[in-house]
């Protein structure tokens, strides 16, 4: 799957460049905006927003599974999940975007925050950190690392990159490629976090058909599970 989704930014990204290359810093046709990664309403906001929607939905059932196996109230998994759903429609509808420009009526910003939805997100991502990030430690190590980078990747883009190519707003060519490489890393961290999401999706169902030693399989990375009868000689 990984594969698939990473060849669908490859000719999402050649589409981009290619209509960019083509329309430069004019007004761009119908079909064009559906293919500009900068833009609303294309394909790859409607892909993103795909990725991320189903980022939340095997987070709601990935608190099912956890909680068969080992018991629990694993609410965050539904935290992780609802997140994970507004981000998708945050994506679809451009809602951040439109939130722009009430704080700067509110308060004297710096230039630096010229993207002024930054101050709403700001604070609910502290939060979501101090809640989300200790509990993230607690799981299998495979798991926690690649679920932090794919958090990394994704804020990284969303709201670091973007803080950037707003300073370029007037510019064209800066602020294209940089707000090009903003939606790769967004696309690169759901594609990862999704793909974590659904490996141990795997080794949840495994442990909760009894076909594998219960904390071994949590522990371990999901190509290679321990299996009871692996685990050494049987006693008589």
């Amino acid at each position: 799957m990984a594969r698939i989704l990473i060849g669908v930014v490859a000719v999402l990204l050649v589409a981009h460049v290619v209509t960019v290359t083509i329309v430069g810093d004019g007004e761009p046709g119908w079909l064009a905006r559906r293919f500009d990664m900068n833009g609303e309403y294309g394909f790859p906001a409607g892909f993103s927003a795909l990725l991320l929607g189903t980022c939340g939905l095997v987070c709601f059932r990935l608190r099912s599974l956890h909680e068969r196996v080992q018991g629990g109230d694993h609410w965050r998994w539904v935290l992780v999940g609802a997140c994970m759903l507004f981000a998708a429609v945050d994506e679809a509808f451009m809602i951040h975007e439109r939130a722009g420009g009430i704080p700067s009526e509110w308060f004297d910003l710096p230039e630096f925050l010229r993207l002024d939805w930054v101050v709403f997100a700001i604070p609910p991502l502290l939060l979501l950190a101090a809640l989300l990030v200790p509990w993230i430690l607690r799981l299998p190590r495979w798991l926690s690392v690649r679920m932090l980078l794919a958090a990394v990747l994704f804020v990284g883009g969303a709201v670091g990159v973007e803080t950037i190519s707003g300073q370029f707003t007037d510019t064209w060519g800066v602020y294209t490629v940089a707000a090009t490489v903003e939606e790769l890393l967004e696309m690169a961290g759901a594609i990862l976090f999704l793909i974590t999401l659904l490996r141990y999706w795997e080794v949840l169902a495994t442990a909760s058909t009894g076909r594998a030693d219960h904390d071994a399989v949590l522990s371990s990375t999901p190509r290679t599970p321990t299996r009871i009868g692996d685990a050494g000689p049987a006693r008589g």
